[in-house]
């Protein structure tokens, strides 16, 4: 943990960029239901100097000391200090602004400070991003600062945020973008149309075209021949380099309804659909809890490159068995300082009976000693790979401050021919993390995985 000393310049320069508390207007309390937060419960318990303190806690030292600086409080230099600030905030519960800060920290409360940080590099102008991401303040702090930015700048971007975290915790599945044979019986057409399908799609769309009105024509289209519900596309971000669009869109389940009181309000029981689009909407990444958001992300393909016969398909790059055999076999000499051999799932285990079986390592060790000890009393299991279910993999990241390690659960499956194919589960992991697991694994092994299922 930083020192109280450190990061007081930042966190002076950072408060001096937020309105005053002043001017911060009071949200509904329907406003804060949406976001999860019980605003009366918040603001009540702010009596509480013990209460406060405990919400404190989810901030790291540069958190804490933003919140010195905007509530004009002195900066902290020791841990009674921060006993002080609590007592501070708790005399000043009628303000709005002080409110505010109490009911920001309840909604932060377990939402993971990657996810936060992927999304506001989309939402946050770029000046105002890079001013947090550049800092070494702690990751608890920056989701802070990024989650303030984002409220003071609109505060139904809190919305994003909160649905963006969701969807990043239950993961993906990705899709490539392929031609689909028409259903008519004239074959020079179908060539046609075939041929003219390939050239749309390596044309690709300009991500920069995608609108917010446009993609609810097309979910308006597809209601009325799907399922006559009121989908809504809610907000568009794009990258600014244009390579990647998040879409995000509401579908109601069980015959619910979107309702709009001061802004737009999801009703409980509306389904989560996330499509992050790349290189050209040749490839979504979907997610959604029913999974018809593939069928949605056709539809807008079909709309912005003018052409219908087209189709979503899983992504399924295979790998050879020697190139799949070679990173498990330097897993298993530990030559390569950045994977860890964590865990192993087997189908059908090479002893008596053949039975499932699963051995995995506490999060800072391996099942590399494990796995020598039962081969050298004649158990190998690493011997099939086709008895393989799953491995989980730990990969290590230099964040600057210490070496982080990341789990990844990838699946084998063997598609026969000494190929297989390797999805992974994609769930509480952010995204720069697994496209860096991704292209080092091509990049050093030739192994291709992708976001998926088993």
């Amino acid at each position: 943990m930083a020192g109280f000393s450190d990061h007081i310049d930042f966190a002076r320069t950072f408060a001096a960029s937020l309105p005053s508390l002043n001017r911060i207007e009071a949200r509904s309390e329907e406003f804060w239901n949406v976001l999860e937060v019980n605003a009366p419960t918040v603001i009540e318990e702010m009596v509480d100097p013990a209460y406060v303190e405990s919400k404190l806690a989810s901030l790291d030292t540069a958190g804490k000391q933003i919140i010195c600086f905007w509530t004009g409080f002195p900066p902290l230099y020791r841990n009674q200090d921060i006993v002080s600030l609590a007592r501070h905030i708790s005399a000043n519960r009628g303000s709005v602004g002080f409110q505010t800060i109490m009911l920001i920290c309840d909604f932060l409360y377990r939402r993971r400070p990657d996810a936060i940080e992927t999304i506001s590099h989309y939402i946050l102008p770029e000046e105002q991003f890079n001013s947090v991401f550049s800092t070494d303040i702690e990751s608890n702090s920056k989701r802070f600062c990024y989650t303030i930015l984002a409220f003071t700048q609109e505060p139904h971007l809190l919305r994003t945020l909160m649905l963006f975290e969701s969807a990043e915790r239950a993961g993906y599945t990705r899709y490539h973008l392929i031609p689909r044979p028409p259903d008519i019986n004239d074959a020079d057409r179908i060539d046609e149309l075939m041929k003219l399908a390939e050239e749309r799609i390596e044309q690709g769309v300009d991500l920069r075209t995608l609108d917010v009105g446009r993609i609810n024509g097309v979910l308006e289209k597809f209601e009325r021949r799907h399922g006559q519900k009121e989908s809504l596309c809610f907000d568009i971000f794009i990258e600014r380099t244009a390579g990647v669009a998040i879409i995000f869109i509401l579908r109601p389940l069980r015959g619910t309804f979107i309702r709009e009181v001061d802004g737009i309000i999801f009703a409980e029981e509306a389904e989560l659909i996330v499509l992050r689009v790349y290189e050209g909407m040749r490839i979504v990444d979907e997610h959604s809890a029913k999974g018809i958001g593939i069928q949605i992300a056709t539809e807008i393909a079909t709309e912005f490159l003018g052409i219908e016969n087209l189709q979503f398909i899983k992504s399924s790059e295979t790998i050879k068995l020697p190139d799949l055999q070679n990173l498990i076999q330097n897993l298993m000499n530990e030559s390569d300082d950045r994977l860890k051999f964590r865990e192993i799932y087997l189908e059908t285990a090479p002893i008596e009976g053949s039975p499932k079986l699963v051995i995995r390592s506490e999060e800072d060790l391996t099942i590399v000693g494990a796995l020598k000890f039962l081969k050298a009393r004649g158990v190998d299991l690493l011997l099939d790979l086709r008895d393989v279910k799953n491995v989980k993999i730990g990969f290590i990241v230099d964040t600057g401050k210490e070496l982080k390690s990341y789990s990844f659960k990838i699946f084998l499956i063997h598609l026969g021919q000494n190929l297989f194919f390797l999805p992974y589960s994609t769930a509480n992991i952010a995204i720069r993390i697994r496209e860096n697991f991704e292209a080092y694994l091509k990049e050093n092994y030739n192994v291709q995985i992708f976001p998926g299922k088993g």
